[in-house]
C-alpha cells in the first residue's frame, strides 16, 4: 500500500510541477517552440556524446568503489548496469530507482548484498561531495553580477545539508547512538544489518587512495555535465557563461532528487526559475527540454540493454 501511495504521489508531483510550468508559460509557448526548432542536431549530437561519456566515467569510479567491497564486475557489467538504472528512473513509473537496479543485479551477479548496497550509497554520498566542491569553486569565482541572492543563498544551502548529510553517516558517535535507538524501539534485524553496513563503510576510511580518485572522477563527470548544458544552449543560439552552469547545475540537479518521477517537471522549473531572468524563461525551458531528451535518448539504450540482460550480465556461478 505505501508502494502505491509513493508512486502516485511522485506521478502527482510531477504532473503538478508540469501543469504550473505550462500555466507560467502559457503567453510563451509560441517562443519555446520557435526556439527549439533552431535547434542544431550536431549540438545535441555532442551532447548525447558526452552524456554517454559520463556514463563511462561514473561506471570506472563504481567499478573502484565495489572493489573495496572485494567486488570484482567486469567494467563493461558496470556500464550495463547504469544504463538499465536510467531506464528504470526515466522511462518506468515505477518506485524503483535505478541505484536500487544497480544493486540487486551486482548482489544477484556476486552473491554479495550488503557489499553491494553498500558500494551504491557510497558512490551517490562521492557524487554530492562533488557538487559540494564545484559549488563552492563555482560560488568563489563567479562574476558578482551572476551571485545572486536567489543563486548563492541555494548554493549555500545545498552545501549546509549535503555536509550535514555526510557527516550524520560518517560519524562514529551519531551512528553508535542510532544503532542502540533502534535497538531500544525493538528494530533488532536493522539494528544488526546497520552495524554491519558501518563495518563495510569503514573499509573506505584506509582506502584513501580510491576515494580520491572517485572524487576526481565525480569532479570530472560534473564538468562535462556544464559542458552537456552550455553544448545544449550553443545548439539553441543561446549565449550563457559557463560559470552560470556551474552555479545553478549543482543545485537544478540536488532538486531533481526531491520526490518526482526522476526530477521531471521540478528539474524544468529549477531551470526556469534559476535560468530564466539570465536568458528568458522560454530559453531556460528550452534547454531543460533538450536535457530531457538526452535522459529519453540514453534511457531507450538501458532499455535495450534491459531486454538482452541475461545474456550481457551472467552469473559469477554460471562461468
Amino acid at each position: 500500500m505505501n508502494i502505491l501511495v509513493n508512486r502516485w504521489l511522485k506521478i502527482f508531483i510531477s504532473i503538478f510541477f508540469i501543469g504550473l510550468l505550462i500555466f507560467i508559460m502559457r503567453n510563451n509557448l509560441g517562443n519555446l517552440w520557435n526556439c527549439l526548432k533552431q535547434t542544431n542536431l550536431s549540438y545535441f549530437l555532442l551532447a548525447v556524446t558526452l552524456f554517454l561519456f559520463i556514463v563511462l566515467i561514473l561506471s570506472i569510479r563504481l567499478k573502484r568503489i565495489m572493489e573495496i567491497q572485494g567486488i570484482s564486475l567486469p567494467l563493461s557489467n558496470i556500464v550495463y548496469l547504469s544504463l538499465i538504472g536510467l531506464f528504470f528512473n526515466n522511462l518506468l513509473p515505477t518506485s524503483v530507482a535505478g541505484d536500487f537496479v544497480k544493486a540487486y543485479y551486482t548482489a544477484r551477479y556476486t552473491n554479495k548484498v550488503l557489499e553491494s548496497y553498500t558500494s551504491i550509497v557510497v558512490d551517490r554520498l562521492l557524487g554530492i561531495f562533488a557538487f559540494i566542491i564545484i559549488a563552492i569553486i563555482a560560488l568563489i569565482l563567479a562574476d558578482k553580477n551572476i551571485k545572486t541572492p536567489l543563486v548563492t543563498n541555494s548554493i549555500l544551502l545545498l552545501v549546509s545539508f549535503s555536509l550535514l548529510l555526510i557527516f550524520l553517516i560518517t560519524n562514529d558517535f551519531f551512528s553508535k547512538k542510532f544503532s542502540k535507538f533502534l535497538e531500544k524501539i525493538g528494530l533488532l534485524e536493522l539494528t544488526k544489518t546497520f552495524q554491519l553496513f558501518l563495518k563495510t563503510i569503514d573499509k573506505y576510511k584506509n582506502n584513501l587512495k580510491v576515494i580520491f580518485f572517485a572524487l576526481y572522477t565525480s569532479i570530472i563527470s560534473q564538468i562535462i555535465s556544464v559542458f552537456i548544458i552550455f553544448s545544449l544552449a550553443k545548439g539553441l543560439s543561446i549565449n550563457i557563461s559557463l560559470w552560470l552552469i556551474f552555479l545553478t547545475l549543482p543545485i537544478i540537479t540536488a532538486v531533481s532528487m526531491l520526490p518526482s518521477l526522476n526530477g521531471l517537471g521540478i528539474r524544468e522549473s529549477a531551470y526556469v526559475f534559476l535560468l530564466g531572468n539570465y536568458l528568458g524563461k522560454e530559453k531556460a525551458l528550452a534547454i531543460s527540454i533538450l536535457w530531457l531528451g538526452i535522459l529519453l535518448c540514453v534511457s531507450i539504450l538501458g532499455g535495450f540493454v534491459y531486454l538482452f540482460r541475461d545474456s550481457l550480465l551472467t552469473k559469477r556461478n554460471d562461468r
